[in-house]
């Protein structure tokens, strides 16, 4: 069993495609319309491993934190291949596995690099912008506040210009009364 980063339809496709291209394997359970959990091709001879028929399985399922991935291979009924009873074959499957893993996590990780590096560089710019943004607002403010102190010593002077001319108006009503008073007394 292998455990790897990659979800596993990533990983399953990459593998179909591994073998497919380097081994003449065509695994069925994957397509269109099927994602089984188990991916096999029955009775072919794949002599990279054996001159005989035989029976080529891969598990894929997700594990707690990664990909799980087992391949195992049986020349018929019962008769898998195993480290003690064919170690050679047992060795072969090993390196395709370990020749696929290297392979496809090189270009996963690299991909994934390359995702992460874009992701880096658009935070960057509109980090940036976010900055000169909050920059041009700040002096937006700083304007509007200017602007603020500049209209409340305005109203300020023309509180007491108002309270001036309250006086001054009472002053004269008061004094256009009197004149009023007086008019009517003559």
């Amino acid at each position: 069993m292998v455990t790897l980063d990659p979800e596993i339809k990533t990983l399953k496709n990459t593998w179909v495609r591994f073998l497919r291209k380097e081994h003449g394997v065509k695994l069925k359970g994957i397509g269109l319309f099927r994602n089984s959990d188990l991916l096999h091709a029955d009775q072919i001879v794949m002599e990279q491993l054996s001159i005989k028929q035989l029976d080529f399985y891969t598990q894929v399922i997700e594990g707690k934190t990664s990909s799980e991935m087992k391949v195992f291979v049986s020349f018929g009924h019962d008769i898998y291949i195993s480290e003690e009873v064919y170690p050679l074959e047992f060795m072969k499957i090993n390196e395709m596995l370990t020749s696929f893993i290297e392979q496809f996590l090189r270009e996963y990780y690299s991909e994934q690099i390359t995702i992460s590096k874009r992701r880096v560089k658009t935070l960057e710019k509109e980090t940036t912008s976010l900055k000169k943004r909050v920059e041009s607002n700040k002096k937006d403010i700083k304007n509007h506040e200017e602007k603020v102190e500049e209209l409340t010593i305005s109203v300020n002077d023309n509180s007491e210009k108002l309270k001036l001319s309250e006086e001054e108006l009472k002053k004269r009503v008061k004094k256009l009364n009197d004149i009023k008073r007086k008019l009517q007394v003559l």
